[in-house]
């Protein structure tokens, strides 16, 4: 490879120790203040490393896409590997393709169904305990209430068997991968602290946290491999997966990893994007008013079926603009394997590549008004006449989520009830504010009032 001269931009700032104080600050912003004086592609030296900060949509493809065998995942995600061992957000090369090959047939749309019936009787029992509470408890916490629901959905789509059995199990599976990922979000953002969380026994409880989760897992596992009819959910299509060249399947290890990858990165990513998009449609009441129109159209008085999903055209761009405004994975870093080049710059060896996806979906050349909520963005005709790699939710290239079509069938699940059974207000002594960690979370809660919606005629009646 031919090495090219410098050209991008080289932020420097005050001086070392005031840029990465800026950095850590604001993660988030760091690259979109940037913008007006250095562009969407430049340089910079923060924590020992070269840093190379882009979100224009051809750079990122060129380390997702066309190059993406000259990176891997950033040091960041080795934090992650404590709790999720070699599963698919973690593992690379060799390992992450055999996995992901066996993985992928679980999330076709086509096996989805007998899952998106699992996601049906979840909500409607969520729903249920939601009245409830709604005619005696004033105010809620939205983005916890989505945490529980989608974490809820989660589980009993990976462990059908359980559902009928009471919370107890799904307590504890809850409760311990919520602790683990405590643990785990402090490293990656104390780094210098580790060694401190040996001494006052952070680590060991971590540890004591994670035999609880594997112990209820691998004997999940083993009821499976001895049932004659296990159940059919996605921990069961992960079992029964095998290797179209070897006719392997997963070992006991790599399903234990796998199970906690989907629990831990399918929910909360879900979570976050229901929890920001009602915020926006609370602040845009003529596009909640268009939305509801639509689900009282399709839906009458029903639950949506998977066929309705389809007809929730409206309802599914609103989500999408949601995910826009406040993507849940709102950045991607990947370190260089070798010298390489983005965009015609050199990358050296062991350079971090940050990714902005917040900055991406916000950038003034791609997306007109880019403060705006316009749902519209997202109608079919206007999608077809921009590139992909303006919109990256769910990341893309070969590692592109495995769980997409999942999550987008959650969503459109959960927002279409939410929005058809109730008003929601926002409180007003409870500002929202973003909080950039793993995954784009509003920080201290979005905390609603919610009221009952007075019920609507159905489609063409008097």
């Amino acid at each position: 490879m031919t090495a090219s001269k410098a050209s991008i931009p080289n932020y420097r700032g005050r001086n070392y120790l005031a840029r990465n104080r800026e950095f850590f600050r604001d993660p988030l912003h760091f690259a979109v203040d940037k913008y007006p004086d250095f562009g969407d592609f430049f340089r910079s030296h923060l924590l020992l490393r070269n840093i190379f900060f882009v979100s224009r949509p051809e750079g990122i493809k060129q380390v997702l896409q066309t190059q993406q065998k000259h990176y891997r995942k950033s040091p960041a995600y080795d934090q992650l590997k404590l709790a999720l061992g070699n599963g698919l957000v973690t593992s690379e090369g060799d390992f992450w393709r055999q996995q992901r090959r066996l993985a992928q047939p679980a999330f076709y749309k086509t096996q989805l169904e007998a899952i998106y019936r699992m996601m049906q009787e979840v909500t409607e029992k969520y729903l249920d305990d939601f009245a409830q509470r709604q005619e005696r408890q004033t105010t809620f916490n939205i983005a916890e209430e989505m945490m529980k629901v989608t974490a809820d959905i989660v589980l009993a789509s990976l462990f059908h068997a359980r559902l009928e059995e009471g919370g107890d199990t799904y307590d504890k599976l809850y409760r311990t991968v919520h602790d683990t990922q405590e643990y785990i979000l402090y490293c990656v953002h104390h780094p210098h602290l580790i060694p401190w969380t040996y001494l006052n026994g952070q680590r060991r409880q971590f540890f004591r946290d994670l035999r609880v989760f594997d112990d209820i897992v691998y004997r999940m596992i083993e009821e499976r491999e001895r049932s004659d009819q296990p159940p059919p959910d996605l921990l069961t299509m992960l079992i029964q997966a095998r290797d179209a060249d070897t006719g392997q399947g997963m070992t006991a290890r790599q399903l234990r990893d796998e199970a906690i990858t989907i629990f831990a990165a399918g929910h909360e990513t879900s979570a976050n994007a229901l929890s920001w998009t009602l915020y926006l449609l609370v602040e845009h009441p003529a596009i909640l008013a268009r939305l509801r129109e639509e689900v009282d159209a399709v839906l009458g008085d029903r639950t949506p079926t998977m066929a309705d999903l389809r007809e929730l055209t409206y309802t599914k761009q609103v989500i999408e603009e949601g995910m826009r405004h406040y993507p849940p994975a709102w950045a991607l870093g990947r370190e260089a394997l070798q010298d390489t080049e983005i965009l015609g710059e050199r990358i050296p060896r062991k350079s971090i590549v940050f990714m902005n996806v917040y900055a991406l979906h916000h950038h003034p050349e791609y997306w007109e008004a880019p403060q705006r909520f316009d749902p519209d963005r997202f109608a079919p005709e206007r999608v077809k006449q921009r590139s992909r790699w303006q919109y990256l939710p769910f990341g893309a290239g070969p590692r592109m989520c495995i769980g997409n079509h999942f999550a987008l069938m959650e969503m459109q699940l959960l927002l279409a009830l939410l929005v058809r059974r109730y008003d929601f207000q926002l409180v007003s002594d409870r500002p929202v504010a973003m909080q950039p960690l793993i995954t784009l979370k509003p920080k201290g809660g979005i905390w609603m009032r919610a009221k009952k919606r007075q019920p609507q005629p159905l489609p063409n009646t008097p």
